[in-house]
């Protein structure tokens, strides 16, 4: 429950600048419509060839296609032709994790997975093939890719930063959170179908020395980006895959992610502070206790604030707000219970009734 104070703390934050060494190249409606094809349909890998050929020449430093090539293409001709062009410049392509869930017979359920390579031909001319998974934590989009399919645990988007050396680099762990710029559309953007017939030339010059992100951004997430948008941590809308990435690559390389502490680390320092609290607590009247918990929960909040704008995250959201006021709730019972139990006493000692005042 911890991370659910993740959107409250990056409303309040607010958008901040992206890193300028970083450019999407959206495939659009338009793009779609411009070479007369169904956005259910992916597009033809002379495309690709030839967008890869003006990337090259505007001098893009690396590119990220975040398509799956799996599936042999129509033309051989076109196939060939796009191998030779991702060889003109540093091309990561795609592989992606398929996941099945399956009941056993010990009525227990299973999940098993499939990986989609590209073709041979593709992976060989590649500089790499990266796993285009994100990581779901209830259908929310917070954290880098690692584990399953990744080199030693390095989140892909560092493999393509260091290129493929993530040997004595700083790179974000398992529990690390992505730092979101924005809303969706934060990162900037072109056109892929501009690109590709090359109409705005003097606006491309800002793609020399850029890293590029290739990846479908369908406003009405249809057909086959309806699979590729996720929730995430910044808002409500919707975001792209390939815009997941691009924050992730560009997370790595300004290093202001979020970090997190262990989970050894975050136990101790919660249960120390929730001993402190409820001693606190029951050792205090009413009024007094009411006050304390106030302040801490108030204490907790500038201090998680302040530590998100320094990319850290402190927990502490469940301490505060769930465990704080069912422990002042019992402090107040136990201090009325041992008041009343008192008043007994004295009443049996003196042989009168004493009076509460209303």
């Amino acid at each position: 429950m911890e991370p659910a104070v993740l959107p409250w703390l990056f409303h309040f934050r607010g958008p901040v600048a992206p890193p300028e060494e970083i450019v999407i190249v959206i495939v659009n409606e338009g793009t779609f419509k411009e070479l007369g094809l169904s956005s259910l349909e992916p597009l033809p890998r002379s495309a690709h060839a030839r967008l890869l050929d003006v990337l090259a020449r505007y001098g893009a430093k690396k590119v990220f296609l975040d398509i799956v090539f799996k599936e042999e293409g129509r033309d051989p001709v076109q196939d060939r032709e796009f191998a030779e062009a991702l060889k003109k410049l540093p091309v990561s392509i795609a592989a992606y994790q398929k996941y099945y869930t399956q009941t056993g017979l010990d009525g227990a359920a299973h999940i098993s997975y499939e990986m989609y390579y590209p073709q041979k031909m593709f992976a060989q001319s590649a500089e790499h093939v990266l796993l285009a998974n994100v990581i779901l934590d209830n259908d929310v989009v917070r954290r880098f890719k690692t584990g399953v399919g990744t080199l030693n645990d390095c989140t892909p988007m560092a493999e393509f930063i260091y290129s493929g050396r993530c040997e004595g680099q700083v790179v974000p762990g398992v529990r690390d959170f992505i730092n979101y710029y924005g809303p969706p559309g934060s990162i900037p953007t072109v056109s892929y179908a501009d690109l590709l017939h090359d109409r705005f030339p003097d606006q491309f010059q800002r793609l020399r020395g850029k890293m590029v992100f290739v990846g479908l951004h369908q406003e009405t997430a249809v057909g086959v980006a309806w699979k590729d948008a996720f929730a995430t941590s910044y808002g409500v809308s919707s975001r792209f895959g390939v815009e997941i990435h691009a924050t992730a690559a560009g997370n790595i390389l300004r290093r202001d992610w979020i970090r997190r502490a262990s989970f050894g680390v975050e136990m101790i320092a919660l249960n120390v502070a929730a001993f402190v609290v409820t001693f606190m607590l029951l050792q205090l009247a009413p009024l007094k206790a009411l006050a304390f918990a106030c302040s801490c929960a108030g204490f907790w909040a500038v201090a998680a604030y302040v530590c998100f704008l320094n990319n850290f995250f402190l927990p502490g959201f469940v301490l505060m707000f769930i465990l704080l006021p069912f422990v002042l709730l019992v402090a107040v019972s136990v201090y009325y219970w041992i008041l009343r139990r008192s008043f007994g006493r004295v009443e049996s000692a003196l042989g009168v009734k004493i009076q509460e005042r209303r």
